[in-house]
């Protein structure tokens, strides 16, 4: 299943593998998982800000915001 037209909010990971996207389109909230593997494509602006969201990025920014590290 493709999340087209979606606004992700975050990823969902297993160990350092994503496993699916959950996102918004519209009033619906709407999760894919994947089977074999997840292709992403953002602008620049929103690539660190849904990372961040996922508990990858900076510890000191992540414990800031109370998101839990993927590492």
């Amino acid at each position: 299943m493709a999340l087209t037209n979606t606004v992700v909010k975050r990823l969902r990971l297993q160990e350092t593998r994503v496993t699916g996207e959950g996102g918004v389109r519209g009033n619906e909230m709407l999760f894919a998982e994947a089977r074999s593997e997840t292709i992403l494509f953002v602008v620049s602006i929103g690539s660190p800000q849904i990372l961040q969201l996922s508990g990858i990025g900076p510890t000191s920014l992540l414990q800031k915001h109370n998101i839990p590290s993927a590492t």
